[in-house]
């Protein structure tokens, strides 16, 4: 059995054997988001530098500190980023030529992902046009498929002549000085993806 009052064996006597408070601190503030693990990679970092100096205790709880502010910041960051992806492209934005990973299921926008065409996409925005509002629905789809048949001029022409491609058209909801902006869409189904740009 050990006598507590002799100092372990390779400790010089009169060592400090205390616990570093700074790595005790990067431990616990390593899990507060991105500052926590700033401030724990910090923390970590200086209580190292002095346990090396002073002899104390802690060193696994400031390498843990450290670990966990690595991570804690990555998935912050990374939380960050899928938030700004998730807002989506508002349908004023939305320009001839884009690309959309899915099929709409609704007929208005007002919010839709965008990807690159060289990615796979199920359908393309080949034309955007201005429409008269009307109170008849008819009227207005009427309006804009006359709109859409015109717009497949910008559209390649092995794409114009394959029979298999799927058109339709998305309006938005409100109109704006008396008119509906109307997008334009061709794709090849709800079940297949392009991978490359349709539009000229």
């Amino acid at each position: 059995m050990t006598d507590p009052e002799v100092p372990p064996a390779g400790t010089p006597e009169g060592a400090d054997r205390s616990w570093n408070v700074l790595a005790i601190a990067s431990a616990v503030v390593a899990s507060c988001a991105a500052p926590g693990g700033i401030a724990a990679l910090i923390m970590g970092g200086m209580a190292l530098r002095q346990m090396a100096r002073r002899t104390q205790r802690g060193q696994f709880l400031a390498i843990l500190g450290i670990l966990l502010g690595l991570v804690s910041i990555t998935l912050s960051v990374g939380a960050a980023a899928v938030w700004v992806s998730d807002e989506g492209t508002s349908a004023a934005e939305l320009r001839q030529g884009d690309c959309l990973p899915e099929m709409p299921g609704i007929l208005s926008v007002t919010e839709f992902e965008v990807v690159p065409c060289t990615e796979p996409h199920a359908v393309q925005v080949y034309a955007v046009a201005q429409v008269q509002d009307s109170a008849e629905e008819a009227v207005v789809a009427s309006r804009a498929e006359v709109e859409c048949a015109f717009g497949r001029e910008n559209l390649t022409a092995s794409a114009r002549l394959d029979p298999a491609m799927t058109y339709m058209y998305m309006r938005t909801e409100t109109a704006e000085n008396g008119q509906i902006t109307v997008f334009c869409l061709v794709g090849l189904g709800r079940w297949r993806k392009m991978t490359e740009s349709i539009v000229k």
